[in-house]
């Protein structure tokens, strides 16, 4: 049977200035249980708030630790409670013990966390996937999506997003779960974007000009036309090469017809010369 929501779900409220005098709670040792909704004891009718002393704790979903508010994940992580920087209590069935699952940094940076699921699965996915489903963090389609899924069917159609684009930042008011497609349209670089990326992983290079007879090109002052180019990619958007071709220049590297490019430069037929970027001389330098 599905859950009914949790009231006042949303993270971006001051969940950690709550007291417990604003709902039902009881306590089990150090842990203070709260009763958000009526829904999953089915004793109160149409109440907002559960009675204390008609609630089992089992029927809890938060609970209070050290002065910091935990949720309840549920999704098959009934037993499983996350606070707003994904640290995490699992409960064990009687709800008098407990462990506190220790989220790792992997190396992309993303913190992961693996616990138990409600069927004695073992259950590894993103720290802030399970906070973000504990504070209702999820966009409108994928609330629809995932309504009574269990978190394991998730998989990567319904992935988390870092809102800021900080994987390291893991306070739930930094998550969002969404769909795939949502999740993509968000973090997909723009055309723009996806230019300056493609530069900035090209290698420089040094491009030397002849004309079609092979003897170099001068400018007008009777210099060598020779350019340094920061970024291999802006030559080959400038002369509307490929990459092969200045690889294949720059290899073989012996100015003879198999090593020359065909380009356009200053609307004149020339050819080029890809090398090693040719790193000027500073002036005074002596070698």
């Amino acid at each position: 049977m599905c859950k009914r929501p949790l009231q006042n779900s949303g993270a971006s409220v001051n969940k950690r200035q709550r007291t417990s005098s604003a709902f039902g709670s009881t306590d089990i040792g150090d842990l203070k249980f709260f009763f958000f909704t009526a829904a999953s004891c089915g004793l109160c009718h149409g109440c907002d708030l559960c009675h204390p002393e008609e609630c089992a704790p089992e029927e809890a979903n938060a609970i209070e630790k050290g002065g910091v508010l935990y949720k309840q994940v549920g999704h098959g992580f009934d037993l499983t409670f996350a606070s707003l920087t994904c640290l995490f209590i699992r409960m064990y069935k009687s709800f008098k013990s407990h462990t506190t699952p220790t989220a790792k940094d992997n190396h992309e940076g993303r913190s992961k966390v693996k616990i138990m699921d409600d069927y004695g699965i073992r259950f590894t996915t993103q720290a802030l996937k399970f906070g973000s489903l504990a504070w209702g963090q999820v966009s409108q389609l994928a609330k629809i999506g995932t309504a009574c899924m269990l978190l394991r069917d998730f998989k990567h159609d319904f992935q988390v997003d870092h809102i800021d684009n900080n994987k390291n930042n893991n306070d739930v008011t930094n998550g969002m779960i969404m769909t795939k497609a949502e999740h993509k349209s968000k973090t997909k670089p723009s055309d723009e974007q996806s230019a300056k990326q493609a530069m900035s992983k090209s290698a420089p290079c040094t491009m030397t000009v002849f004309d079609l007879e092979g003897k170099p090109l001068h400018d007008s002052e009777g210099n060598p036309v020779v350019i340094n180019y920061d970024h291999r990619k802006k030559a080959m958007i400038d002369f509307k090469l490929k990459s092969s071709q200045i690889v294949n220049s720059i290899a073989r590297k012996d100015t003879t017809i198999n090593s020359l490019v065909k380009i356009k430069y200053n609307g004149q037929d020339c050819l080029a010369q890809f090398s090693w970027y040719d790193l000027p001389d500073l002036e005074g330098e002596i070698w």
